[in-house]
């Protein structure tokens, strides 16, 4: 191997742990709302984008489904700088979590999650 390679380092850290689409309303709770925002939610994700934003290498290894809301999820922390070890799913879903904010003091949140077996917890 000469210097000039181009091969790449292992990452200083990986996370492993299933990460879910977040849905949140941004007009009103959730049964009436008419639009919504796109997030993730996922503590491993959460922590390999945050690592990934101090200039470290970190890469998340998980599986998503073969589905929209699983290259959401991908392109979404591909964007922050994650080094994606995935594997995709075409017969399981990508886990969804939908939260309704509270608007009265102290703040209050309602998270409601799908209950089908996402793509995350089925054997390799």
């Amino acid at each position: 191997m000469n210097s000039s390679s181009s091969l790449r380092t292992a990452p200083e850290i990986v996370c492993i742990g299933e990460t879910m689409a977040l849905i949140t309303p941004t007009d009103a709770r959730l049964a009436s709302a008419a639009q919504a925002s796109i997030g993730l939610a996922g503590a491993e994700s959460n922590v390999s984008a945050g690592v990934a934003s101090t200039g470290h290498r970190v890469a998340w290894a998980s599986r998503l489904g073969g589905d929209p809301l699983g290259d959401r999820v991908a392109s979404e922390l591909e964007r922050r700088g994650v080094e994606l070890w995935v594997e995709r799913d075409d017969a399981a879903p990508t886990g969804v979590m939908f939260r309704t904010p509270g608007s009265s003091p102290p703040p209050s949140t309602t998270t409601v999650g799908d209950r089908r077996p996402p793509a995350w917890s089925r054997d390799s």
